[in-house]
């Protein structure tokens, strides 16, 4: 439902004015909560979203310090300790070019979108990233509101019909690389567990893991590829849901901090890391190094990601560029949990 003939339609809908629906929608606290509730309700249910950056915005009190904002969805399980090393580095970045980093979450609900959403038409423009999956239809609406705005450890979506940059890592490399390893260890029947269907990265890795079953002439088994919630749980409950099942697999790729909860569900099946299954991960988080066994894992730079990220989105504002799609390449660590005694 499109802002400005989807607020009289919600208006009529509720038995309201369509200035009530408005300040309902931008949390304006003369509405009751009673009355927010209905529309808030009523236009979660119609798909409404808001419109353009419309209004006077807000004054601007900068100090002189340049203001980058990011936003993030916080609301996904993938947005934890791997997206906290790409904040950090791109904190540091900007931090050292004399800039002030300005972080504004969205959760799932409806309600937090709109607030987002709001902040956005209300605050002063400036230079812009999306950190995040976010749905395909609240990201068109985030890009029209925060026009030049960088997309962050983000590939390619040919449905999202909009000009936009991004930065992001290779990610049907990174599976390439994982599953060919897999292979020249002897594995044939590979376990690739990845995060929710809709997820850039899920499909990705997903591209990249059927690419090269089938250069090396093995038909892909769907048994064998497996959505999770990008949480250690979430892989632990489907890695034992598997077994139970009587799939038989001896390998499996996937995340780093799902290959925690594999390794969970596997000692508790008797299975021995690498003896009976190899194990493998994406993300080079630091604590692959320290678990035992090691976790063989595809390494991302976090920092040259966060810096190019923070230099790109700068560029893109001074200089209002055409949009641009950079990849890094990821490299595959090989530890103990795919080769046994493997140095590093």
């Amino acid at each position: 439902m499109k802002s400005k003939n989807g607020m009289s339609a919600l208006a009529r809908a509720c038995g309201v004015s369509a200035m009530t629906v408005s300040r309902a929608l931008r949390q304006d606290r003369l509405v009751s909560p009673e009355t927010r509730r209905k529309i808030l309700e009523a236009a979660a249910r119609a798909g409404y979203q808001p419109g353009g950056r419309t209004g006077r915005p807000r004054a601007d009190r900068s100090d002189g310090r340049r203001k980058i904002r990011i936003l993030l969805n916080a609301d996904s399980a993938a947005a934890n300790l791997y997206h906290a090393y790409l904040l950090g580095a791109i904190e540091r970045t900007l931090s050292a070019q004399k800039c002030d980093c300005l972080l504004r979450t969205c959760g799932g609900k409806y309600e937090n979108f709109l607030w987002l959403c709001e902040g956005l038409r209300s605050e002063p423009d400036c230079p812009t990233m999306i950190l995040g999956s976010f749905p395909l239809a609240k990201l068109r609406t985030l890009l029209r509101l925060a026009p030049g705005a960088v997309l962050v450890d983000f590939t390619e979506n040919p449905l999202l019909n909009l000009p936009y940059s991004s930065i992001g890592f290779d990610n049907v490399e990174a599976a390439r690389l994982a599953v060919r390893h897999l292979l020249e260890t002897g594995r044939r029947r590979i376990l690739l567990i990845k995060g929710h269907e809709d997820h850039v990265f899920s499909m990705d890795i997903e591209k990249g893991y059927l690419e090269t079953l089938k250069h090396a002439g093995l038909a892909g088994d769907r048994r064998l590829v497996l959505s999770a919630d990008f949480t250690a749980a979430g892989a632990y409950a489907q890695t034992l849901r598997t077994m139970d099942r009587g799939v038989k697999f001896d390998a499996v790729f996937t995340n780093d901090e799902m290959a925690v909860g594999v390794m969970r569900a596997l000692a508790e099946k008797d299975k021995r890391i690498p003896a009976d299954v190899a194990l493998a991960g994406c993300d080079g988080l630091f604590y692959g190094k320290f678990i035992s066994p090691a976790l063989t894992t595809i390494t991302l730079d976090h920092d040259e990601l966060g810096r190019m990220a923070a230099e790109m989105v700068l560029k893109r504002w001074e200089r209002k560029s055409s949009p641009v799609r950079v990849r890094l390449v990821p490299r595959l660590e090989i530890r103990e949990s795919t080769i046994r005694g493997k140095k590093k």
